[in-house]
């Protein structure tokens, strides 16, 4: 195997390229608000998820460090693909 393939998924939630920043503002804001709700949470757990939000820059953030990371692993010369 490869350790370093063992990482964790990404969920989130992704718009049209030319959605106006209003919008996406209050999408984002709604999707914390529900993250909140108890029942959700216990049942993100249940499943062994975990609900972290943020904002659009910070899921960014994490889609751009995932992208990194998978490319090393693509990279690094151990790859082999049937």
């Amino acid at each position: 195997g490869y350790p370093g393939a063992n990482r964790d998924s990404l969920f989130g939630v992704f718009a049209p390229a030319k959605t106006p920043a209003p919008v996406l503002r209050r999408l984002n804001a709604a999707i914390n608000q529900v993250l909140q709700d108890a029942p959700l949470q216990r049942a993100l757990h249940e499943s062994h998820n975990l609900p972290a939000g943020g904002s659009a820059d910070d899921f960014a953030r994490e889609i751009a460090l995932d992208r990194q990371r998978n490319r090393a692993l693509v990279l690094d010369g151990r790859s082999q693909f049937d």
